[in-house]
């Protein structure tokens, strides 16, 4: 897989991520927008067999560091759920900003607590049709993405 940094804002602030991208292909890719675990960071190694099963199934992968965490700008004293779920949301539309991501197609994934933030539609209607979600434990298990009832198979996360 292809790796590269980049740079996006959230609320005024700089959000350090990694962009994973398949080995072949030019795109437009399929996205998937990781918010990191319970106070985790973007370059935690645990998220690497997950960024590289999902790449060799064609999809590219955003991590990033929240605001306050890691290398991203922001207050280091706060610690709230609903500013995380603002980044993920910038996240989304940073990644559906790129000429190499299909925006029609981009789905969010969590592990550890944050799974279920991820399954929350974090955008509302603004990626109606694209937007998937998967928690954690059942893409482990299972290697599926969520859409609301609809479950679709996209990849054999091990």
């Amino acid at each position: 897989m292809k790796e590269s940094t980049v740079n996006f804002y959230s609320e005024g602030e700089t959000i350090a991520g990694i962009l994973r991208l398949p080995d072949t292909g030019d795109g437009p890719y399929r996205g998937i927008v990781q918010g990191p675990g319970w106070m985790g960071l973007k370059d935690a190694n645990l998220y690497l067999r997950y960024h590289e099963a999902l790449t060799a199934a064609g999809f590219a992968v955003l991590i990033f560091d929240y605001r306050g965490f890691g290398d991203s700008g922001g207050r280091t004293d706060i610690l709230l759920p609903s500013m995380q779920l603002e980044d993920l949301i910038n996240a989304v539309t940073y990644l559906a900003s790129r000429d190499d991501i299909d925006s029609d197609n981009i789905g969010t994934f969590g592990s550890g607590g944050h799974g279920r933030r991820e399954c929350d539609p974090p955008c509302g209607n603004r990626f109606e049709g694209g937007l998937r979600c998967c928690a954690g434990s059942r893409c482990r298990r299972r290697g599926l993405v969520a859409s609301h009832e609809k479950r679709t198979r996209v990849a054999d996360v091990p």
